[in-house]
């Protein structure tokens, strides 16, 4: 918009000062009394040029834009004379006194929120020019509550106490307040505007809830009163520990000023003092109880070891701690009998027995659960194995008859529940044979030993084997032999009574004292034989015979040597080694003194092994015959794969075709 020109009659250096005019009169404290006046003629020339401007110069503004229009100018006329007035007042007011009072300070407005009934301290604040001291005034007082009277706090804050009305349906009230310093005027008023609500509901309960002693199974319930002293509705549920629970989830609805009843149950699980808290907002309402065994068991704990365990029998007591009669039932652990159920007087008490049942060796670790209504108990068993018992048969001994070879068998058997381990001891002259050279027995198992004795010509035998297990006294068993004459071959090998005797048996009339024999090694057969050597220079060879003859014809025998026996000399003895024997078969042997000794062959005496054990050959032939149907069962699935693959790549052709 251009540049509005100076009316007709002004003078070209006059401004139209309307632009800065505003800005001037607002700081027209700080100007000086020509300055004041500079300002009311820009007032009086601004009003007067208006009056002066023709109507065409009006006409011209309207329709440029720059004016407002004729009832403006109207209204700029009826104002002409107030204006002239005012600025004339002030005019002279600056020209009468040249400095005015300093500013009042300001105060602050503010929210605050009360609740009803409530008694709050407000603090009021003012910023600004402060010279001390500061006062405070209100200036409208609250419709609802009251005040106090205000009083400074500080160079810049004031403190006054607001009480709000007990209840009422209005949620607002407000004040006003002014302040002044010690050289200024009063301020303008500032309003604290306050919102009222209702006080929070607030729950009361008594301090402590006692549930007293609460027998195990069985539960207790007690009923106290929740109060709400609040102003509000107090709404939601209460929440215990265990093993207490409110009933119907604890929950609660208490208007302002109500109360309300709640149950509570207390159901102990073990024999002990109970202790809890339940959160009622600020408050806390403690819970306790004791909870107690209606039956009292002794002893919580039963050992067998020992004798105790060789006689299996065990023993406890019961007694009834409440007031009323109870029925007991009792489950034992599966090796165990005894009774199953009894009935208990108040008060009373009873003793129970139980019996371990036969057969069992082992060991355990059980429970006797005790049951009556809802409370059960536990009385914790250790038993230990039986301890090792070995039991020998035949008790009387054997008795072996010289003309007949054939070891006896010896059978231990472990009645214990822990393996019992032994030593053997034999009499000279008597050979014993173990399966894999064990020296223990397991719980429950046996154990086969071959006894035999070494063929002596002319005089009785009596000797002993002695077997000591390592937890108890030696057990013997007698051997004893007959007096009897060498043996002949055919009564030794069962020949038919056809058969007849051949020239080589007269060698064994003058026999070769052995002094024993023993087993090297049971798992590969292997044999050894001891006899005192006569001199140093001797040396001999073994030899086995053959029977040789017909079916229907005599039978005779021939001595042959036994290829591979080991010789060899050792503190003025010779031992003679049978090694890599075959199993199941036997063998008819004598000891030959060499062509340059006038010594005669020893008697003959018979080498048996023990049966082979066809589980083995079985064992590798069912594991030779699952790698051949797992090999099987893959390459069949192998095939399978291969023809589905051929199939889908058959398919896929078929598609790329079409």
């Amino acid at each position: 918009m251009a540049a509005e020109q100076p009316a007709k009659g002004e003078g070209k250096d006059e401004k139209w000062p309307h632009k800065s005019f505003g800005h001037e009169v607002w700081k027209w404290r700080s100007h000086s009394e020509n300055e004041i006046q500079l300002v009311i003629a820009y007032l009086s020339r601004l009003f007067l040029s208006i009056l002066k401007r023709p109507k065409a110069t009006w006409s011209a503004r309207l329709k440029r834009g720059e004016w407002v229009g004729a009832a403006d100018l109207a209204r700029l006329r009826s104002m002409i004379m107030p204006c002239l007035v005012a600025c004339c007042f002030f005019g002279i007011a600056a020209t009468a006194d040249d400095k005015l009072p300093p500013p009042p300070p300001f105060p602050q407005s503010q929210d605050v929120a009360v609740t009803f009934g409530e008694t709050k301290e407000i603090k009021l604040v003012v910023t600004g020019r402060i010279v001390e001291p500061l006062t405070f005034l209100v200036r409208k007082p609250p419709r609802l509550g009251t005040l106090s009277e205000i009083r400074a706090t500080s160079r810049t804050t004031g403190s006054v106490f607001y009480s709000a009305p007990p209840s009422g349906a209005a949620t607002m009230d407000s004040f006003s307040f002014a302040a002044k310093s010690a050289d200024s005027p009063v301020s303008a008023s500032a309003s604290v505007r306050l919102a009222l609500a209702d006080r929070p509901a607030e729950l009361v309960a008594p301090a402590t809830v006692d549930f007293g002693s609460v027998f195990l199974g069985e539960s207790s319930q007690s009923v106290f009163v929740l109060r709400n002293v609040g102003g509000s509705m107090a709404r939601g549920s209460l929440e215990a520990p265990a093993p207490w629970a409110f009933s119907k989830g604890g929950a609660y609805r208490i208007k302002a000023g109500g109360s309300q009843e709640v149950a509570i149950s207390f159901s102990p699980v073990e024999a002990r003092a109970y202790t809890g808290r339940v959160a009622l907002g600020n408050e806390t309402l403690l819970l306790q109880g004791v909870g107690t065994d209606p039956i009292s068991v002794s002893p919580a704990l039963i050992t067998l070891s020992g004798p105790e365990r060789q006689q299996g029998k065990v023993s406890f007591q019961l007694k009834n701690e409440s007031p009323t009669a109870r029925t007991v039932e009792i489950a034992w652990p599966q090796y165990f009998e005894g009774s199953r159920e009894v009935l208990l007087a108040p008060q009373a008490e009873i003793g129970i027995t139980g019996q371990l049942r036969e057969g069992f060796l082992g060991a355990s670790q059980e429970a006797v659960v005790l049951k009556t209504g809802s409370f059960r108990t536990t009385i914790a068993m250790n038993i230990f194995p039986a301890p090792a018992k070995l039991k020998v048969l035949p008790e009387g001994g054997f008795h072996f008859d010289q003309s007949h070879a054939s070891p006896h068998k010896l059978v231990l058997s472990n009645e214990g529940g822990v393996p019992a381990a032994f030593r053997i001891a034999a009499t000279d002259g008597i050979t014993f044979a173990i399966r894999e050279n064990i020296n223990e027995v397991a719980p429950g198992e046996t154990l086969e030993i071959l006894v035999s004795l070494a063929p002596t010509v002319g005089q009785d035998f009596q000797g002993k084997l002695e077997i000591t297990p390592q937890d108890s006294g030696p057990i013997s068993i007698p051997v004893t032999a007959s007096k009897s004459v060498a043996n002949p071959i055919s009564r030794l090998l069962n020949i038919p009574p056809e058969a007849v005797n051949t020239p080589a048996e007269t060698a064994l009339s003058a026999p070769l004292a052995i002094e024993k024999a023993h087993v090297v090694l049971s798992t590969a057969h292997e044999v050894e034989i001891l006899w005192k050597a006569p001199d140093e220079t001797t040396t001999f060879h073994a030899e086995r015979g053959q029977l040789l003859g017909q079916d229907d014809g005599p039978v005779t025998m021939r001595w042959v040597t036994w290829p591979g026996v080991k010789f060899r000399r050792q503190e003025g003895s010779i031992a003679a080694r049978f090694e890599n024997l075959p199993a199941g078969a036997q063998w008819i042997v004598r000891l030959v003194p060499g062509d340059s000794s006038a010594l005669k062959p020893s008697p003959a005496f018979r080498i048996q092994t023990a049966e082979g054990r066809p589980f083995a050959y079985t064992g590798w032939l069912v594991g030779v015959a699952m790698l051949a149907l797992i090999g099987l069962a893959f390459f069949v699935r192998h095939r399978r794969r291969q023809r589905l693959l051929a199939q889908y790549e058959k398919r896929i052709d078929r598609l790329d075709n079409e």
